[in-house]
């Protein structure tokens, strides 16, 4: 087991799966630029190592995601001299003062993780944090969950939230929720009903529903058939069907076919008994 605590990021390696938990607790895991770059050199590192097949992200204390720390927001602005300057841009522009934000929240397009994730909720999930939610492969939620989109009540546009829930979502839902604000909170079951959670359940009982579901994946799936099955989706979520099946093509033969596990998947099925996998 290996076990280090990147602050503000809990990352723990175990059994093959990497556990990752927002670590600011006494601010609901609300998201500055530290955690931001931390949490994407985290995906990085999960892709680079090959002990890690699966991904569980989870936040520490009462919340999950109270979405972006505005207090270090606001510091942004107040130490901000040249108020022209960023008359034409957005909060993050200021933020991060003309360079290049680096967000912490999974890119499943580009690949980050490239290794199947869980996101598991409960308390407040606002604001961004709502990216955690619709980046994952699948989402699971506490039965105290609560969904909220607040962005236009504190002076910051909701566009990549939007955005990204738009791919999973139907229209009306999702403009409901960015257009209300804090007026709009959905439940756990609201938001199973609505597709943005794949399941809920009691709190006390989600623990072990996330090792359910983790077996599932860690132990008794293919690992690279699971990776293919993610890349499949969404690396293809943008390009026209011929062209997807040009990629599936590729995977198959470069990747899957090539590997030890596409040789043992089959044997271990004449044979009667469990794959032994190894993700090579």
């Amino acid at each position: 087991m290996v076990f280090a605590k990147v602050s503000p990021v809990w990352y723990e390696v175990k059994d093959r799966v990497a556990y990752v938990t927002l670590n600011r607790p006494n601010k609901g895991n609300a998201l500055n630029e530290e955690m931001h770059q931390e949490l994407n050199r985290t995906w990085h590192r999960i892709n680079e190592d090959e002990d890690v097949w699966v991904v569980v992200l989870q936040g520490a204390g009462d919340d999950f995601c109270v979405g972006e720390d505005l207090d270090e927001i606001a510091e942004a602005y107040r130490q901000d001299t040249e108020v022209q300057r960023w008359r034409l841009d957005d909060s993050w522009q200021r933020k991060y003062a003309g360079h290049a934000p680096t967000f912490g929240w999974p890119d499943p397009t580009k690949g980050l993780p490239g290794k199947p994730m869980l996101t598991v909720v409960h308390g407040k999930c606002h604001g961004s944090g709502l990216m955690f939610v619709v980046n994952a492969d699948f989402s699971i939620a506490a039965d105290d969950a609560e969904f909220s989109l607040p962005n236009v009540h504190q002076g910051t546009a909701p566009v990549q939230e939007v955005l990204s829930l738009t791919n999973s979502m139907l229209r009306t839902p999702v403009l409901r929720l960015a257009l209300l604000g804090k007026y709009e909170h959905w439940t756990a079951e609201r938001a199973r009903q609505l597709g943005l959670i794949f399941e809920t359940y009691p709190k006390d009982a989600i623990a072990d529903r996330v090792d359910e579901l983790v077996d599932i994946l860690n132990n008794k799936s293919s690992p690279l058939c699971v990776r293919g099955a993610k890349a499949g989706y969404w690396g293809t979520i943008d390009i026209p069907y011929s062209l997807a099946g040009k990629l599936d093509h590729i995977y198959k033969a470069e990747v899957r076919a090539a590997s030890e596990d596409s040789k043992e998947g089959p044997r271990a099925f004449a044979e009667k008994r469990r794959p032994q996998w190894k993700a090579r």
